[in-house]
């Protein structure tokens, strides 16, 4: 007989409240196993060893928390604490049915069992010293990015208090003689805590360890039917959360099945419009808000927290989520008769843009992509906050008042700016040596296509990227041409606002164009247009090798085709566009580039590569005013200031609009230059550098931040 309760009337209680216990939890996890079936279908179950390495990467081995040196601490201590303790668990709760029982070869005087209790000992004192890391982060340190709740140090207890039961009922075991004396050794941590209870009588430890046995047991149950309900409900969901994930490329939107006959609405409007991973998504998210650390829009006091429209969403899901499965009932007619039933009939669901989550919060977002490369649980962010602007825009026809003119210049003229289309390739008035596809004899020899994208074609800033990089072509003998005039809008900034129609209108004819011309491989000077063509046209059936001008560059120095006389740019640092660097995982190219033109290192910001703090201009957001907080663009200028350099370099049209900007609002334009990778490169071509200032007729800034 076990030693934690005695007779039938303690057996009897003991299971019914380890029935009750399980049976509670079993009851909770149904519950929100339903309203995971709220959600739309989709497919994320393989490539099965790709998504089981990002579970070995990102949840055993804890790859995202690691970064910040005590957290991680802290985090891997528990993490792993819990599960080498989760086997002790499974022995303990048996015992309680069978005296002395232990798993196959775990028992005390086999060596296995050894092995295994001396890790045991060592990883409940490791969960002890994460626990202490904890409690001191939370009371002393308290970062303003972490979520505070009495409920939150209530599970601290609850983990401490399984940990320091179970130590004293094995030192108890130990005293009784219930484990051999050489198992001691194995343990020495609960064998220290049964020599501090020795001198007591044996009905005395006895006792105590009755004691402990109910406290650890009903903690212990406590504990699991508190995660179904709470923020801790991540316990349970983070490792399918990462097994799920979206696999790469990172900056991927799904499409809109514009032509389906069925639909009312588009976008997110309401519960059933997530996605099932979508939901899960929301019960993931441990609020440890390291989404906020470098989200431009929270550092700048926009109303944006990815955590809390985590928390929004998650706490909207559980309170509305059982009309919407009533409403589903009544519909399907499994229940048209049930009360819960008849109250669905005048069941009127909020909307999530808007009524759960505010406008501003969803229109703050520039999709930088921090939030989801900075979450440990790999929760995915900026698909339903684009989601939410889908429905907004197609549906409500409600956005920011800056976006008309940049949906009809879209529409009208394929550019944002909207100038003519015609004008597309006045840029390259005066300029030797260009080539356009429409005056090509065999447009079928022409090895790449050089995208020039309309920020090339109408900002004045940036046609000398263009030019720069036509006389790079030109200069390394690459085999080239340009559309001109028949080059369209990528339609990036369309669906990144929200207007998904406008975006597949533009991708369509710009793939009916790259199809006329049997285009195979494609060069960009735009990160923007570099995701979209690359990773988003195969979506409609335009397939190409896309290669960025800093990688092309790259490859053309590497290969000895590009020959550079290395030209001083002063003390020189590099801003990391957060479409080229954090979403495609382009970050060495233009370093490389850059040291190679300037026979210098590039000085890093505080906050660089993976890390990098955006412009401000992503994600539609460079055709809008910023009426909240900071302009995002003074604080990255000011970052780069701090390194009081002579030249900044970025390798986006979009970036450098806005660090020219912040340059001219600091009154440093005279000392302090804003270049393109390209223009770099174009200096230190051996020969004289042509002119190569825009046409006199240039066009009209353009509008809102973007000037």
């Amino acid at each position: 007989m076990a030693p934690t309760h005695s007779g039938m009337i303690g057996m009897i209680v003991f299971v019914a409240v380890l029935v009750l216990g399980l049976g509670w939890f079993a009851r909770l996890l149904f519950i929100r196993a339903r309203l995971l079936t709220l959600g739309k279908k989709e497919n994320r179950f393989v490539p099965v060893w790709q998504r089981i390495r990002g579970v070995i990467l990102y949840a055993l081995l804890q790859r995202r928390l690691v970064n910040e040196f005590w957290a991680g601490v802290m985090h891997v201590f528990i993490f792993w604490g819990f599960c080498v303790v989760s086997i002790n668990t499974l022995t303990f709760v048996a015992e309680g049915f069978v005296e002395g029982f232990h798993l196959p070869l775990l028992g005390p005087e086999q060596m296995p069992g050894k092995l295994y209790g001396l890790a045991k000992d060592v990883f409940e004192v490791l969960v002890v010293v994460g626990l202490a890391i904890a409690f001191y982060r939370r009371l002393i340190v308290r970062p303003k990015r972490l979520t505070y709740s009495f409920e939150a140090h209530l599970i601290l207890l609850f983990i401490l208090t399984l940990m320091l039961t179970d130590f004293v009922m094995f030192g108890i075991k130990l005293n009784l003689g219930q484990l051999p004396t050489e198992f001691a050794r194995w343990v020495p941590v609960s064998a220290a805590a049964g020599h501090l209870l020795r001198d007591l009588s044996a009905e005395a430890q006895q006792t105590l360890f009755a004691v402990n046995y109910w406290l650890h047991l009903v903690v212990l149950l406590v504990f699991l039917n508190l995660l179904p309900t709470s923020k801790h409900f991540h316990i349970i969901t983070s490792i399918p959360n990462v097994y799920f994930q979206r696999l790469p490329p990172k900056a991927v939107l799904a499409p809109i099945n514009l032509e389906d006959e069925n639909a009312t609405s588009w976008g997110l409007a309401h519960i059933p419009d997530l996605t099932w991973k979508q939901i899960l998504d929301s019960w993931s998210c441990t609020e440890c808000g390291r989404c906020e650390k470098f989200c431009c829009a929270k550092q700048t006091d926009k109303p944006l927290t990815h955590k809390g429209i985590n928390q929004d969403l998650k706490h909207h899901i559980y309170a509305e989520g059982p009309a919407h499965l009533a409403a589903r009932r009544k519909n399907d007619g499994a229940a048209a008769a049930s009360e819960s039933a008849e109250g669905a009939a005048s069941f009127t669901p909020r909307l999530i843009p808007g009524d759960v989550i505010s406008e501003d919060t969803l229109w703050a977002c520039t999709t930088c992509g921090w939030c989801e490369e900075g979450c440990p649980v790999l929760i995915e962010n900026i698909p339903r906050i684009v989601d939410m602007r889908r429905y907004l825009v197609l549906t409500e026809s409600r956005f920011p008042k800056e976006a008309t003119g940049v949906f009809k210049g879209m529409e009208n003229n394929s550019n944002p700016w909207a100038i003519a289309s015609n004008k597309r390739q006045d840029w390259a008035e005066g300029l030797s040596g260009v080539r356009w596809m429409s005056e090509v004899e065999d447009p079928d020899r022409v090895e790449w296509l050089y995208y020039v994208g309309c920020a090339g074609s109408f900002d004045d800033r940036n046609k000398k990227i263009a030019r720069a990089m036509v006389r790079i072509l030109e200069a390394a003998g690459v085999n080239y041409a340009m559309l001109g005039m028949e080059e369209g809008c990528c339609g990036d900034s369309a669906r990144r606002l929200g207007n998904e129609y406008l975006f597949q209108a533009l991708a369509q004819a710009n793939i009916e164009t790259f199809k006329n011309y049997k285009i195979k491989k494609i060069l960009t000077t735009c990160p923007h247009g570099y995701n979209v063509l690359k990773n988003e046209y195969p979506q409609f059936g335009g397939n190409y090798q896309v290669v960025h001008h800093t990688e092309f560059i790259r490859d053309l120095i590497r290969s000895g085709k590009l020959r550079l006389q290395p030209q001083a740019a002063g003390a020189l640092t590099y801003h990391d566009s957060c479409y080229l660097g954090r979403l495609n995982d382009v970050y060495r190219a233009p370093r490389e580039v850059l040291e190679a033109a300037t026979g210098q290192p590039v000085r890093e910001m505080r906050r660089h590569h993976s890390e990098s703090f955006c412009c401000g201009a992503g994600g539609g957001r460079m055709w809008l005013e910023e009426h909240l907080g900071t302009r995002i663009n003074r604080a990255r200028t000011a970052e780069a200031l701090e390194l009081n350099p002579d030249t900044i370099a970025s390798a986006c049209p979009f970036c450098l609009i806005m660090l020219d900007d912040g340059v001219k609002d600091k009154g440093v334009e005279e000392k302090v230059k804003t270049l393109d990778i390209s223009e770099i490169v174009a200096r230190a071509l051996p020969g004289p550098a042509p002119a190569s200032a825009a046409p006199a007729d240039a066009p009209p800034a353009p509008p809102a931040q973007a000037t």
